[in-house]
């Protein structure tokens, strides 16, 4: 994804959007059965984009309020299903930026923790899953094999804290050796 590119997403997705405390339920503009239309629905949620067959599918923003703020999401649906490319903003600041499937983080991406934690790499069933480099700036970098989010597999964890280095086998987040 190019900076411009980026740069416009979380432009979008970080601008002051608010919606519906008002009784308009439903589609509130445009076509929402195969065309471009805004719908919110009774839960507080809105999409905005593209429809086919009653349900989104293209390109779109939906927005979900959550106790902790509104997460917003912009990328590709089908069948009312985050699908495909797309990028998530989450109310505690955290940013994921890559593909999905099913509605949910799988495939490569990159997730933008608020800590300044990254992690590059695959996902599945929105977590951790397969290769990946997960870097906390000043405290430790892992690069290998994940599963259910924590080290698991062959890899190189690096401690900057205490400068150890540890290079084999993990099983659940824990170094097993070489």
């Amino acid at each position: 994804m190019s900076i411009k590119m980026l740069l416009l997403v979380i432009t979008i997705l970080t601008s002051p959007l608010t919606y519906a405390r008002q009784a308009n339920i439903g589609c509130t503009e445009g076509d929402c059965q195969n065309g471009y239309g805004v719908f919110i629905s009774q839960g507080g949620r809105k999409y905005v984009g593209d429809w086919k067959n009653g349900l989104p599918n293209g390109k779109g923003l939906l927005l979900v309020k959550r106790s902790s703020g509104t997460a917003r999401y912009i990328g590709s649906f089908k069948d009312d299903k985050r699908d495909g490319t797309g990028t998530i903003l989450n109310p505690d600041g955290s940013i994921y930026i890559g593909e999905f499937r099913d509605d949910k983080m799988y495939g490569h991406g990159t997730m933008y923790y608020q800590d300044g934690t990254r992690y590059e790499g695959e996902f599945k069933a929105d977590k951790l899953n397969g290769e990946g480099v997960l870097v906390s700036p000043g405290k430790l970098r892992y690069e290998g094999s994940f599963k259910n989010n924590l080290p698991d597999g062959r890899g190189v964890l690096l401690n900057y804290i205490n400068g150890s280095r540890k290079a084999g086998l993990f099983k659940e987040g824990k170094f097993l050796g070489k």
